[in-house]
Formats: C-alpha cells, sequence, structure tokens
C-alpha cells in the first residue's frame, strides 16, 4: 500500500507484509510512504542476497520486520536480528546481506532533521 492508495485523510493502515516483494534474481527496494520529507521504503532479500555499500541518503533508521541480516555500516559488520533498530547517519557507507537460509525484510525510514532530536 502506498500512499496514493489511501483513502482522503485517513491514516496509512496496513502491514509491512503487504508491500514487501521479494525477487529470486536481486534484492528489491519498493517505495512504500513519502509525505512532507519523511520517506519509508522495504528492503526484501531472498537467501544470499545483498544491497551494495552506497552512503545513506539521510539519517536513516532500518527495523529488521523478518529475519536476520548483516549489516555493513562503514568497516563495521554487524549482526542484526528480528526486530532490532539501526539508526545510521546520513552519508554513510552502508551494505545488507541476508546470509541465513530464509527470507529477510528491513523496513528503512528517513524523518525531516527538524523531527530527529540529536
Amino acid at each position: 500500500m502506498t500512499i496514493e492508495e489511501q483513502d482522503g485523510d485517513s491514516p496509512l493502515w496496513g502491514s509491512w507484509e503487504k508491500v514487501v516483494s521479494f525477487d529470486p534474481t536481486k534484492a528489491t527496494v519498493r517505495p512504500v510512504i513519502s509525505s512532507q520529507g519523511s520517506k519509508a521504503f522495504i528492503v526484501g532479500l531472498e537467501p544470499g542476497q545483498q544491497l551494495r555499500s552506497h552512503p545513506a541518503p539521510a539519517d536513516l533508521y532500518l527495523f529488521v520486520v523478518q529475519g536476520s541480516v548483516t549489516f555493513t555500516i562503514a568497516d563495521q559488520v554487524n549482526a542484526v536480528n528480528l526486530g532490532d533498530c539501526v539508526l545510521m547517519k546520513k552519508g554513510v557507507p552502508h551494505a545488507i546481506y541476508n546470509s541465513q537460509e530464509a527470507r529477510a525484510a528491513v523496513l528503512g525510514v528517513t524523518l525531516p532533521l527538524s523531527t530527529v532530536s540529536r
């Protein structure tokens, strides 16, 4: 579900499971919502898939919502499990790898700087 599919001013309701997609040939990144400087997207990873290293486009919160993944942030490798959250600062290079034997999904959220306390 995207923000365009909402009814008028009603809140966005639904499950991340309805918006994540998996592709046997590559990791998928699907936008979920974009509004007033905030963005949300969901990454679907089959076993063995990865998102190659790239800089964070903004301060970024990443929530593991299915499975477990390995985050490489700058040069540090971290195992991140279901329910864990990672905060990444803008510009920091990062990669995501699913080394498990099951699918994994990560929900990413950016917020406008004015709403993030520092």
